[in-house]
């Protein structure tokens, strides 16, 4: 949402501390991932793979970065490429790390998201790739939606605004999860 904006921008600010030159990253459709861009420098020689209209839109404001559309069939609900064709492009990469978001996350439930077909291509993003970065402010912890695409322990590094609950920071240390935040 537009209110969460400062904390998008921070949360991004943080998460971009994992950029590295060379790799496949994959940038997911969330509007929380769009301000990572500004981060990712030409010369760092970064592939970007996403399925989101808002990081192509996005993108062409940095000339030189290198940015690939999965393609497939046009969602206007969240201005992203899904279906088959998204998905079978998608397994067709391997990505080195994937700078995810959830509409909810909780320990039980894991990451979950209302769109089926968005949790579709996350579940395969999630399988293609080395390492995952979720990213979500924390107005989304301890919530659930309506389908998981990833149990919490398959990521890698949570990224969020604020020190989570002990319940969380306990979680993510006894999964060897890296917790970052302000």
């Amino acid at each position: 949402s537009v209110y969460n904006k400062d904390e998008k921008e921070l949360i991004c600010e943080i998460a971009s501390s994992l950029l590295v030159p060379g790799p496949t990253i994959y940038i997911d459709s969330g509007k929380t991932t769009i301000p990572l861009l500004k981060n990712v420098k030409p010369s760092m020689n970064i592939t970007i793979v996403s399925n989101s209209l808002n990081v192509f839109n996005e993108a062409s404001n940095y000339p030189g970065l290198n940015v690939i559309s999965l393609g497939g069939l046009f969602s206007e609900k969240t201005n992203s490429f899904i279906g088959i064709a998204a998905i079978n492009h998608l397994r067709e990469y391997h990505i080195h790390k994937a700078f995810m978001t959830a509409t909810a996350i909780s320990i039980e439930s894991g990451a979950t998201n209302n769109s089926y077909h968005e949790s579709e291509i996350k579940k395969v993003v999630i399988s293609q790739s080395n390492e995952i970065v979720m990213m979500a402010d924390n107005t989304k912890l301890s919530k659930q939606a309506s389908l998981s695409f990833a149990n919490l322990n398959k990521i890698n590094a949570f990224v969020t605004d604020k020190k989570p609950d002990k319940k969380y920071i306990d979680f993510f240390n006894s999964n060897n999860i890296d917790l970052l935040y302000t």
